[in-house]
């Protein structure tokens, strides 16, 4: 039987993002339930976008090693503008660069892509849950990472070996949640200024409504060659069958990433449905909707929001909906 390529790409660069790579991405991917478990069905290459100077960190880590025995890697070389260069503010316009470059490779074989960042980390079973989505049928499976704060979780998961359990790995993120998730509670004081998703915790998990969410595999498309490439902006609207991870433990993955990222994330004011509506106007139009979505962290059954709080979020998002519906009409 031929086996179906499987490209994922990532982008690593730099001390603290290669270290993320290395010592947590990585070591969550080599566990026997992940990459291994898919093997028999799946050609899986492991593409990784980096300087000269991080190759050689890569070329010597243990957990690449290890990597190296379970998929074939491969690595494509990028330079730097010449003279002194802030390399982080090149990060966003590398990364859509490499999504597109991403793209041409696994429309070029035929195989299904993930496009990585290097501080993402998943929990056992991640790759056969993902995959089984994409066997019955769907062109992409849609999650919002959980992020939460590197400082604090890199250090627990050292003390682990390889992956974590979906809901230990979910209960790591919330001790650690990020400030930038932090801020993103609706009955924050101090709302965020960042608003792609908004927030209500019921002391056993999270309910989520986002305007973002990640393609986290999915089947390339020409089309996603001619927009901006920002894998959670203008390309989740060019899919036709996505599989929702509305339970979070449907693709259990989390961003563990420094405090810095985005800091301050908040706005010395309450949340604000109107507010958020007109802030909303900067998105790509085919994300509005996607707050129509209800999603869980965990899952549903351990959430267990109140009939109030589902109405709470209902009323918001219709709010925002309403006010967009009004100014699409109006203009």
């Amino acid at each position: 039987m031929t086996k179906k390529k499987y490209l994922i790409t990532n982008l690593v660069y730099g001390d603290t993002y290669t270290k993320l790579f290395c010592n947590n991405h990585i070591k969550s991917l080599i566990d026997d339930t992940n990459l291994a478990a898919i093997t028999e069905k799946y050609d899986v290459e492991y593409k990784i976008f980096t300087d000269a100077d991080t190759v050689k960190t890569l070329q010597t880590h243990p957990n690449m090693a290890k990597l190296s025995k379970v998929v074939k890697i491969s690595s494509e070389i990028f330079g730097w503008p010449e003279g002194r260069v802030k390399k982080f503010d090149y990060r966003y316009g590398l990364l859509m660069n490499v999504f597109k470059k991403s793209v041409e490779f696994a429309i070029q074989q035929d195989a299904y892509l993930t496009a990585w960042v290097a501080d993402l980390v998943v929990a056992k079973e991640f790759f056969p849950r993902v995959m089984s989505k994409m066997e019955v049928g769907h062109d992409a499976v849609f999650v919002l990472p959980l992020r939460c704060a590197s400082e604090f979780v890199t250090p627990k998961l050292a003390e682990y070996h390889n992956a974590l359990p979906d809901k230990e790995l979910c209960a790591l993120g919330f001790e650690a949640l990020h400030p930038l998730w932090v801020a993103c509670h609706w009955n924050n004081p101090q709302f965020t200024k960042l608003p792609f998703t908004m927030l209500w915790n019921t002391g056993g998990g999270l309910l989520a409504r986002s305007f973002s969410t990640t393609p986290i595999v999915f089947k390339p498309k020409k089309e996603m060659l001619e927009g901006r490439g920002m894998i959670d902006g203008d390309v989740p609207g060019l899919f036709d069958n996505p599989y929702w991870a509305l339970d979070w433990t449907d693709a259990p993955v989390v961003g563990v990433e420094p405090l810095i990222c985005y800091y301050p994330p908040f706005a010395n004011r309450p949340a604000s449905a109107e507010w958020v509506r007109d802030w909303s106007t900067c998105l790509d139009p085919t994300q509005i909707p996607f707050i129509e979505k209800r999603l869980y962290y965990p899952d549903r059954e351990t959430v267990k929001p109140s009939p109030q709080m589902l109405a709470e979020s209902d009323a918001v998002v219709k709010k925002i909906m309403e006010g967009q519906a009004h100014g699409e009409a109006a203009s």
